[in-house]
C-alpha cells in the first residue's frame, strides 16, 4: 500500500512541477524517479510497483527520516 502511495504522490508532484514542496519531499521523489520514470501515458503498473516495493524493502527512505524516528 505504502508503495502505490509513494508512486500516486511522486506522480501528482510531478504534474505541479516549478511549485516548491519541501526537500525532504523532493529527495523522496527524485529516489522514486532514478527507478521508475514519470507516467505519460498508461502502462503496466506492476513492476513500477515492484521497484517502489524494493526501494521500500531496502529501507532506502529511512536515511531522510529525523535520527527520532528510526
Amino acid at each position: 500500500m505504502l508503495a502505490v502511495e509513494w508512486l500516486a504522490a511522486a506522480q501528482g508532484l510531478d504534474m505541479r512541477e516549478g511549485l516548491t514542496t519541501s526537500p525532504l519531499l523532493e529527495e523522496a521523489r527524485h529516489l522514486l524517479r532514478e527507478r521508475v520514470p514519470h507516467y505519460t501515458q498508461d502502462r503496466y503498473f506492476a513492476p513500477d510497483i515492484d521497484n517502489a516495493i524494493a526501494l521500500l524493502a531496502a529501507r532506502h527512505l529511512t536515511r531522510l527520516l529525523p535520527a527520532v524516528l528510526h
